[in-house]
């Protein structure tokens, strides 16, 4: 039967299995102060005037005192004379780094068990909840009040561009690896110099992707279209392999609790998550952008209605030009 006695039983189950574990840990260090003095004390045997310094003949004498008795011990109970040699020092060091190991083992399961047996107890719900109760109601609301203030602050709108190469699979295929891994390293020197040229607030990259943040929709969308305009001198003047750098985008803005130290990776709203959606099912060489977001632009972007919904939003496309053949 649970109750309060029952309750009472955890932490003092816990206090003696932690004072048990403290004590063991205490006693394998105390051995492994025993075998360190007599590793200490055979290797100043091997100096012969070792004896005309006091301190070491305080160590010899302590381990003398102790260690004669207890190999007295070891001789009449294991063998101990291997090839004509007495090892019983080497036998009683053997064995007692073994308890030491042995005790030193059992006190941090003792102390892991007592952790287990009061972590439930500190971190409960019931007693999350039993300290609430305590708080009066009108402290309750000022907590409530400064927790909205402060998440209200984090609040703001913000722009999300996501770029991705088309293809970029079918781009390597049949390629030198070098020159792949090359140029695809040159595609994003070139699009993080637009990044910054634009004013990026932050940004995330997958392999052959990105997720870029901007103040404004205007600027992720300018970002965007200035990328995809670059390709062609990046095709014409830079890249190595045989077939052409495609990409896409997709932009979307919202209003996002935004952490300036968070990583991009790190923030989750369903601006985002749009975003990568308009990316997605964006037509080549294109910037794709819901309809509310196009209209908020300044005029002149060169947009047009695409005719199609991405998760139930209305898109609007602009189209990068066709590259001029020489």
């Amino acid at each position: 039967m649970n109750g309060p006695n029952s309750a009472a039983a955890v932490p003092v189950a816990a206090h003696i299995l932690r004072g048990s574990g403290f004590i063991l840990r205490l006693l394998s260090r105390a051995i492994l102060g025993v075998i360190l003095l007599f590793l200490l004390a055979e290797g100043l045997s091997l100096f012969k005037d070792a004896k005309n310094f006091g301190a070491c003949r305080r160590i010899i004498a302590l381990e003398q005192s102790l260690g004669k008795p207890s190999q007295a011990y070891v001789r009449a109970h294991l063998p101990t004379n291997f090839k004509g040699q007495d090892v019983s020092v080497w036998v009683l060091l053997l064995g007692t780094y073994v308890v030491f190991v042995m005790l030193g083992q059992i006190g941090v399961r003792l102390r892991l068990r007592a952790e287990a047996l009061e972590g439930p107890r500190l971190r409960g719900d019931s007693d999350i909840l039993g300290d609430l109760s305590q708080v009066d109601r009108s402290q309750l609301l000022e907590i409530y009040a400064q927790t909205k203030k402060t998440l209200d602050l984090q609040k703001r709108v913000v722009a999300f561009l996501s770029i991705d190469v088309v293809n970029s699979t079918g781009l390597k295929a049949g390629e030198d690896p070098g020159l792949a891994d090359r140029d695809f390293r040159q595609y994003r020197q070139m699009v993080e110099g637009i990044f910054k040229s634009n004013e990026v607030l932050k940004a995330t990259w997958t392999p052959d992707g990105v997720m870029a943040c901007f103040e404004q929709p205007a600027a992720a969308v300018k970002t965007g279209q200035e990328v995809l305009l670059a390709l062609a001198g990046f095709n014409r003047n830079v890249k190595s392999i045989r077939r052409d750098f495609q990409a896409r985008a997709g932009v979307n803005a919202g209003i996002v609790f935004y952490d300036p130290a968070l990583p991009l990776e790190q923030l989750s709203d369903r601006a985002i998550d749009i975003a990568g959606h308009m990316q997605k099912y964006a037509e080549p060489d294109t910037v794709a952008a819901s309809k509310a977001v196009v209209d908020a632009l300044p005029p002149g972007m060169g947009f047009q209605p695409a005719s199609r919904q991405v998760d139930g939003l209305d898109v609007c496309q602009w189209r990068a030009p066709a590259p001029e053949t020489a």
